[in-house]
C-alpha cells in the first residue's frame, strides 16, 4: 500500500530543477505548455543526449508544468509520502 500527500511549491520546483534539461529548453516548454520538436533538438545539441533521452525528459518536464499550473489554480495534487520531492 502507498502513501500520498498533498504536494507543496517546493516539490513542483524542486522537481523541476532536477530535470536534466538546458534551461532554454524549460523556458519553452513552461511557456508554450507543449514539446515542441525543437524543444527536443535543443536538449540533444546542448547536452549530446539521444533522442528518447531528451524526448522523456521534456515530456517528464512538461508533466511537472502542468501539474503545478493545476496546483496554482486550486486543484489538489497528490504526491509519495516521503522526504523526497515528487517523483
Amino acid at each position: 500500500m502507498g502513501f500520498y500527500r498533498m504536494a507543496t511549491d517546493d516539490d513542483f520546483l524542486r522537481k523541476m530543477a532536477e530535470i536534466k534539461i538546458p534551461e532554454i529548453t524549460k523556458e519553452s516548454i513552461m511557456k508554450n505548455k507543449r514539446v515542441e520538436v525543437r524543444n527536443i533538438r535543443d536538449c540533444r545539441i546542448i547536452t549530446k543526449e539521444g533522442l528518447f533521452t531528451c524526448k522523456d525528459r521534456c515530456h517528464e518536464f512538461l508533466s511537472v508544468v502542468m501539474a503545478y499550473d493545476d496546483h496554482i489554480s486550486g486543484r489538489i495534487i497528490f504526491t509519495d509520502y516521503s522526504t523526497k520531492s515528487l517523483k
